[in-house]
This record gives C-alpha cells, sequence and structure tokens, in this order.
C-alpha cells in the first residue's frame, strides 16, 4: 500500500525530523520494497537466513519506536503512513505500544524461536484445532485493524473544520498571550476588529514548516477579511530566526495555556477567532485539517466578496 503513494512516505520522513539524505523519492521507494522483502524473509526463510531477517526487523521497530517517542515528546502532529493509504492516523502512544510489541517479537525471531524449520515449516505441522485458533485470531486482529482505522477516521472528522468535537461558536476563552514586544495580550482582544486564523507551530516542526511558509500565499487569497497570526510556545526570538516574515504579527504562549484550554493535543494546529467574541472555527488539527480550515476561510470570503459585487 505504501508504494501506491511514494510521495507521502516521504513526507512522514520529513516529518519525523530524519536528515535530508533520507528524505529522497527513491529512498522512499526502496525503503518500501524492502519492507516487503523483509516480510517475505520473515514467512519463508529459516534457521540462520531467518534469524538474520529477525534481526534487521529487530532494528528496524526499535528505530521506528525511538522517532516515534521523539514526536510524541515534541507533542507534534505527524502522519504515520504506517500502512500506506489504508490509515494515516497520528502517530500516538498506540504507534509506541505496537512498535514495541513488534520489537519484542523480532527479538524473539532473532533468538531462533521461529524453529530451524521456518514460519512455514512450523505451520505445516499444525492440527486442525491450531489452525481453527489461528484462524479465529486472525480474524480477531483483522476486526481490531479495521476497527482502528474507523476509529481513527471519525477522530479525524471530529478534529476537522466540521467536527462537532470543537470549539465552533463557543465563547473566547480567556487566556494571555505575549506579542513580538513581549506585552500582554487578551486573546478575546485580538480579533476584536477582524477575524484572526491562529496557527499554533514552533521552529523545527517540519510540518508546521510546510504550514507557515505557505501563509504569505494565503494572506493574498484571503484579501484582507481574515489576518493570520503564529502563535508558539517557544521563544519569539527563535521563531523570527526560522520564520523572520512572522515575527512581528506572532504571539507567545508560553506556559501553553491556550493549548491546554482549547485541548489541543499538538502542532501544527488552527483556530479561527470571529469578531463577534466567538470562535469561528477549529481547533483544526495536524497539516490535512488546518489547510481544510483554510480553504474553507478562502471559499468563504471569495462568496462573500462575490455577493457583494452582485
Amino acid at each position: 500500500m505504501k508504494l501506491r503513494k511514494p510521495k507521502n512516505i516521504q513526507l512522514s520522513i520529513a516529518s519525523f525530523g530524519l536528515p535530508k539524505s533520507f528524505q529522497k523519492l527513491w529512498l522512499s521507494i526502496a525503503f518500501s520494497l524492502g519492507e516487503i522483502l523483509l516480510g517475505l524473509a520473515i514467512i519463508f526463510t529459516s534457521g540462520v537466513q531467518l534469524q538474520s531477517a529477525g534481526i534487521i526487523a529487530m532494528a528496524l521497530f526499535l528505530f521506528f519506536s525511538i522517532i516515534v517517542y521523539r514526536v510524541i515528546h515534541r507533542q507534534e502532529i505527524v502522519e504515520c503512513n504506517c500502512f500506506g493509504s489504508l490509515t494515516t492516523e497520528p502517530v500516538g502512544w498506540g504507534t509506541l505500544v505496537r512498535n514495541v510489541a513488534l520489537t519484542l517479537g523480532a527479538i524473539l525471531v532473532a533468538l531462533g524461536m521461529g524453529g530451524a524449520h521456518g514460519m512455514l515449516g512450523a505451520a505445516s505441522s499444525f492440527s486442525g484445532d491450531d489452525i481453527a485458533w489461528l484462524t479465529a485470531i486472525a480474524g480477531l486482529v483483522m476486526w481490531l485493524v479495521f476497527s482502528k482505522v474507523r476509529e481513527v477516521r471519525s477522530y479525524r472528522t471530529e478534529l476537522g473544520v466540521e467536527g462537532s468535537a470543537d470549539w465552533t461558536g463557543k465563547a473566547i476563552p480567556e487566556a494571555e498571550l505575549r506579542d513580538s514586544d513581549d506585552e500582554r495580550v487578551l486573546l478575546r482582544d485580538v480579533s476584536k476588529d477582524r477575524a484572526q486564523l491562529l496557527i499554533f507551530g514552533r521552529p523545527g516542526c517540519v510540518a508546521c514548516s510546510t504550514i507557515i511558509d505557505a501563509l504569505p500565499e494565503w494572506r493574498r487569497a484571503f484579501a484582507g477579511a481574515v489576518d493570520i497570526r503564529v502563535v508558539t510556545s517557544r521563544s519569539l526570538v527563535s521563531l523570527k530566526e526560522a520564520y523572520p516574515s512572522e515575527e512581528a504579527n506572532a504571539l507567545r504562549d508560553g506556559s501553553s495555556m491556550l493549548i491546554n484550554i482549547l485541548g489541543i493535543p499538538g502542532v501544527p494546529s488552527a483556530l479561527l477567532l470571529g469578531t463577534s467574541g466567538l470562535i469561528g472555527a477549529g481547533p483544526a488539527v495536524g497539516p490535512d485539517a488546518v489547510e481544510d480550515l483554510m480553504h474553507g476561510i478562502r471559499s468563504a470570503v471569495t462568496g462573500m466578496a462575490a455577493h457583494a459585487a452582485g
């Protein structure tokens, strides 16, 4: 499934913060092919070859576990693409637990638990009861996987522009931010004169950079009807170094008060503040949801302009 959209794997590699030398498209394709070959080796080989495949799988899953933990620790929203186009769930503690379990399984194979006859050789000696139990377990696993896919899709819908589990239509919370002059700014005062789209991000976040780098284009698309401001929990000095054009209008949520109030699990995220003291939409969590929100704002602005002209 990963081979169908190798560019998604390329983006995930970049979002995990791996060096640019690993972010080549051909490496994404080669990596996907390597995973397939490794899986075939574990199924069809035996003896030393099987143990070698187990060692490689162990190192791979251990590496995955480390980079997933780093993303969780940084509170960034990174799409896993673990099963290719089947699901693009954001990585989280569930992903880490799964990778650790796979690492332990690979360790057992590396230690020779697969037997000298290999997986297929062992399967050939199964009794009818063994096959029945394995079939039941396989069915349960498949049910759990597809249940997880439905859960993830529901989760992403709820966190999207039109989800019910958001702050749309609710009063703008009482939160205090700091502007570029380190002056205190109340969130409710930010959008008194004009609607504001707040983009939550931080320097060093690859998924955030994709959104923030495109903000000048989005400002032109919004035609002055909606202002865009970056909100970060890091210092504005570090934000200026990464995005010089955004520092002047940026806001600092140093204690992460606003993110905690809104229940935002990570960045990039976005929130639309209306001029009526209410939240217009959001929070949109993750790069896809943020872009969907911005597309929705652009459509609304275009529609209002067309209505005014008519």
